[in-house]
């Protein structure tokens, strides 16, 4: 699943990059790679999520959020 489908409070992981290789950089640059927890912090108004990653919080676009994808931690929020 993409992580626009995160709920609010929710924790993932994130497990793979798509799109071309410049969008892939750029959100690898930003911190989401392999491995990485992510937790969706808010919706913004607008097209904008709010998300927590690697202690920091971070404004995305959800056309970009479309573009990782997550695995929910299991048994965990």
């Amino acid at each position: 699943m993409t992580l626009t489908l995160l709920g609010i409070g929710e924790k993932a992981q994130v497990v793979l990059l798509t799109g071309q290789p410049k969008m892939r950089q750029y959100l690898s640059g930003l911190g989401f790679v392999f491995g990485r927890t992510v937790e969706m912090i808010q919706r913004a108004v607008g097209d904008h999520l709010i998300v927590g990653l690697s202690g920091a919080r971070i404004a995305i676009d959800r056309k970009v959020a479309h573009h990782i994808h997550i695995a929910l931690h299991e048994g965990k929020n």
